[in-house]
C-alpha cells in the first residue's frame, strides 16, 4: 500500500529514535512502513479512519497488530495509559506546507491538526510526531526534542521533521536500523558483527562477566517517564478534562521553569491557556460563577497550594449546598460543609484549607 507522505523508504529514521517500550500505537497507519519494518512491542495498536486502508490490513492477517478504524483523538479519549507506551503519529501534512491542495482520502484542516497537537502534548507516554516544520508545530510544541531527514517526494527532496517528547535515547528499541544512510548502516553492522565474534571467541567466565558488566550499564541508561505532578482543569459544555503537566520547578529550556499552571505568564499557564482554547473550541472558561459573590468564592477557595481540580470540587460544593443564597450561612457552616469529603474524579478527596477558607 502506498499513500502520500508515506515512510516506505524513510522508515528507519523514525526507527531510530524510539526507546525501549511495551505497547506501540500507530496513528493515521496507511500503509504502515514504520509498523512494518520495527520489532513489534508486546502489544501493537494501528488506528486509522480509512475503511480500505482497515480492510487492507485485516486481509494480510497480521495477528500482531490490533486494528482500530477510527479518529486518533477518539481511541485516546478512552484509553487507559500505563505510561510504557509509545504514539508515533503521522497525520496528513498540515495544509500550508503542501504543494497541493488536497492529496487525502481524509484529510486534516488547520483546526484538526490544532486539536491533534493539543491532545498529543497531553498525553502519559511518549510520542514521536512527524511533518513538515511549520509555525503551529513549533508554538505547540515547545521544549520537545526535534531531528530532520530528507526525503524523496514525487518532484523533488524535501526535509521532514520528527518531533518527540523525550530525551534521545541511548538505548533503541529496534538497533537493526543504525546510521543516516545504507553506507553507515552497512558499516555499523560489520562492526558489530566484529565485536560479537571477538565476545564469542572469549574465555567462558570472562565473556559472562563482560556481559553482566553490559546489562548493568545498559539499564542505567533505559529512560524513565518523565513526572507529571501538575493536574489543569479544562471546563467544557460537556464536562471537565483534567489533563497533566510536568512539574513546576521541571526544566523546559536552559534556566527556564515549567512554572506553575495558575501563575502568569510561566510558560505552563500558556501552555494550558492553549490546549484550553483548542480542546474547548474557547479561551480557558475561568468564569464559573453566574453572580460576582460566585465568581470571588470560586477565586478564594482555589489559588496557591489547592489543585484546580480540588478548587472547582470545593466550589460545587457550596454552590449546591445553597451557599451563595440571599441570607448567606455561618463561617461554621460555611467550614463544616469544606470539610466533607469532596469528589474528584473518581477519588474522594478533603480539602485542607476550611477552616481558613471559611472566614
Amino acid at each position: 500500500m502506498r499513500f502520500p507522505g508515506g515512510k516506505g523508504k524513510t522508515y528507519h529514521h523514525v526507527i531510530n529514535v524510539m526507546p525501549p517500550h511495551r505497547v506501540y500505537i500507530e496513528t493515521h497507519l496507511g500503509g504502515g512502513a514504520v509498523m512494518r519494518h520495527k520489532r513489534p512491542a508486546a502489544r501493537n495498536i494501528g488506528i486509522d479512519p480509512d475503511l480500505k486502508v482497515v480492510s487492507a490490513w485485516s486481509a494480510e492477517g497480521l495477528s500482531r497488530v490490533e486494528l482500530v478504524r477510527g479518529r486518533a483523538e477518539d481511541f485516546f479519549a478512552q484509553y487507559e495509559f500505563r505510561g510504557d507506551e509509545l504514539v508515533y503519529s503521522d497525520p496528513p501534512y498540515h495544509p500550508q506546507t503542501r504543494r497541493q491542495p488536497r492529496v487525502y482520502n481524509w484529510d486534516y484542516s488547520v483546526e484538526d491538526h490544532e486539536r491533534l497537537l493539543a491532545l498529543l502534548v497531553s498525553l502519559p507516554c511518549m510520542v514521536i510526531l512527524s511533518g513538515y516544520a511549520n509555525s503551529l508545530y513549533s508554538t505547540s510544541l515547545v521544549g520537545w526534542r526535534t531531528r530532520t531527514f530528507q526525503a524523496k517526494t514525487h518532484t523533488d527532496v524535501r526535509e521532514e521533521t520528527l518531533w518527540f517528547n523525550f530525551e534521545p535515547p541511548q538505548i533503541l528499541h529496534d538497533s537493526r536500523y543504525l546510521g543516516t544512510d545504507f553506507r553507515t548502516r552497512q558499516t555499523t553492522k560489520r562492526r558489530l558483527q566484529r565485536l560479537r565474534d571477538k565476545v564469542a571467541r572469549m574465555d567462558p567466565v570472562e565473556r559472562a562477566v563482560f556481559l553482566a558488566m553490559a546489562k548493568r550499564r545498559v539499564s542505567l541508561h533505559i529512560p524513565e517517564r518523565r513526572a507529571m505532578t501538575q493536574t489543569g482543569a479544562i471546563l467544557t459544555r460537556t464536562g471537565t478534562i483534567q489533563i497533566e503537566f510536568p512539574s513546576p520547578d521541571a526544566l523546559l529550556i536552559n534556566d527556564v521553569r515549567w512554572g506553575a499552571i495558575d501563575a502568569f505568564p510561566t510558560p505552563a499557564y500558556w501552555q494550558y491557556q492553549v490546549i484550553a482554547r483548542r480542546l474547548a473550541g474557547r479561551p480557558a472558561a475561568y468564569k464559573l460563577g453566574h453572580t460576582l459573590s460566585e465568581e470571588v468564592a470560586a477565586c478564594v477557595l482555589g489559588g496557591h497550594g489547592i489543585p484546580a481540580p480540588v478548587g472547582i470540587a470545593a466550589y460545587e460544593k457550596l454552590r449546591k449546598s445553597g451557599a451563595f443564597a440571599e441570607t448567606p450561612p455561618s463561617v461554621e457552616q460555611f467550614e463544616a460543609w469544606l470539610r466533607e469529603p469532596l469528589q474528584v474524579g473518581q477519588r474522594k478527596v478533603r480539602y485542607r484549607f476550611a477552616a481558613q477558607k471559611a472566614r
